[in-house]
């Protein structure tokens, strides 16, 4: 077995076509995205065993996504500059070098840096550069790392 060790948004590829990239870190948990051919199955361990049982690993059905529903879209970085925080609700607004407005929710353990000092979102401020580790899940961007670059820190 090949052990190898990754950071959060890092990323390691199976030959050519598969990506498997850190998108958050827990307590006690990873949260991984997986980016494969359409024809190659993705299952966590236990429901590979159940299919296995059932004989059912022929199956043509969609394989399950790691942490819900719906696929994520891979984690990625996401720059650009604030234009408004709002930390009751935990987010906060960045311009992206498009001129597009993107609204980005902080994960629970999202860890927020400002000219990398540990920081609080509500230490953020307008005009701060911003590189944001997140995926997209129901149209949203959750980020579970924050670095900006404050010029009055």
């Amino acid at each position: 077995m090949l052990v190898l060790t990754r950071r959060l948004g890092e990323s390691i590829f199976i030959g050519d076509q598969i990506r498997i990239k850190v998108v958050a870190v827990g307590r006690d948990r990873i949260r991984l995205g997986i980016e494969a051919p359409v024809g190659v199955r993705v299952d966590r361990r236990e429901v590979y065993e159940r299919l296995l049982a059932e004989g059912g690993l022929n199956s043509t059905e969609p394989a399950e996504w790691v942490g819900g529903d719906t696929a994520p879209t891979m984690a990625d970085e996401v720059k650009g500059k604030v234009k408004s925080v709002d930390d009751t609700k935990n987010q906060f607004v960045m311009t992206d070098a498009a001129g597009k407005d993107i609204t980005i929710h902080l994960n629970r353990h999202g860890k927020v840096f400002i000219n990398d000092k540990a920081a609080k979102l509500s230490d953020l401020q307008a005009g701060d550069e911003v590189t944001t580790t997140c995926e997209v899940r129901n149209e949203q961007h959750h980020a579970s790392e924050v670095r900006a670059i404050g010029k009055n820190k």
